[in-house]
């Protein structure tokens, strides 16, 4: 019988590192969100995003998150306000999340990005355990 051949992992590509989505990334910027040219975070307008159809809000979220915190950008117990506009654009991923439910779970480095800012593992794997983590990291603060 034949061995299937051994291969790499691979991390999952953040939608900055797809050639191809270089045009799009230039239009979502305007929503704030991790500027790969300048290495930076912008706090990103979720409700405003979530207005455009067709827009990868949940992707460049967590893309963005993971970016921002790959780069060591993030702020310790600030990092929400660094990511989100206001609680109200909070409150629109966390809602959209939660209507997700548990069938969805994050790639690797969303989930990891996630656990280096303190989310533990149940709470990082699936959009309803990172929804009601970031809902409550938001009543505690």
């Amino acid at each position: 019988m034949a061995k299937i051949e051994s291969y790499k992992a691979k991390p999952t590509p953040l939608i900055f590192e797809d050639e191809e989505s270089t045009k799009q990334v230039s239009a979502l910027l305007e929503f704030g969100g991790w500027n790969p040219a300048k290495k930076a975070m912008t706090p990103i307008r979720v409700g405003a995003l979530a207005a455009k159809p067709g827009a990868p809000m949940i992707s460049w979220v967590f893309d963005s998150l993971a970016a921002a915190a790959e780069a060591g950008v993030l702020e310790g117990e600030e990092w929400l306000k660094q990511v989100f506009a206001s609680d109200d654009d909070l409150q629109v991923l966390v809602e959209l999340l939660q209507e997700s439910g548990d069938v969805w779970w994050l790639n690797d480095r969303h989930f990891w990005a996630l656990q280096h800012l303190g989310l533990n593992e149940d709470d990082a794997a699936t959009y309803t355990g990172v929804a009601n983590a970031l809902a409550q990291i938001a009543e505690d603060a």
